[in-house]
């Protein structure tokens, strides 16, 4: 019997497969907005535009996907996607946001354990 080897979480497959999907319907869920929004074409309204910023920031950070590959997810410009890491560590100075974010990069890192069956 041949034993399986999972990929450890920064594994590049693993972050392009479930990463991203996973990243927007929270986030979606979370600001409660429907997920599509999310990849809109246009800025949409100031929650919207957040829950964008926030889900560019997680996909980078808890994931590890380069700016190049979030821009691809989103249909944007790398530059935007770094305007939006960028943005959201400068909200990361208010205590409250910062837990709220350190809340959700948790739940993501979990819910991914989970989906691997570690």
């Amino acid at each position: 019997m041949e034993m399986q080897v999972l990929e450890p979480l920064g594994c590049a497959g693993m972050r392009r497969k479930m990463g991203p999907s996973l990243v927007q319907t929270i986030v979606a869920h979370i600001y409660d907005i429907p997920a599509g929004e999310l990849s809109s074409s246009t800025r949409g309204c100031h929650r919207v535009a957040l829950a964008r910023q926030v889900a560019m920031y997680l996909m980078n950070v808890v994931y590890g996907l380069s700016t190049n590959e979030v821009a691809d997810v989103f249909g944007r410009d790398r530059s935007t996607v770094s305007h939006a890491c960028h943005h959201v560590e400068d909200l990361r100075d208010g205590a409250m946001f910062d837990r709220h974010l350190a809340q959700l990069e948790h739940l993501l890192r979990e819910a991914a354990r989970i989906e691997a069956g570690r």
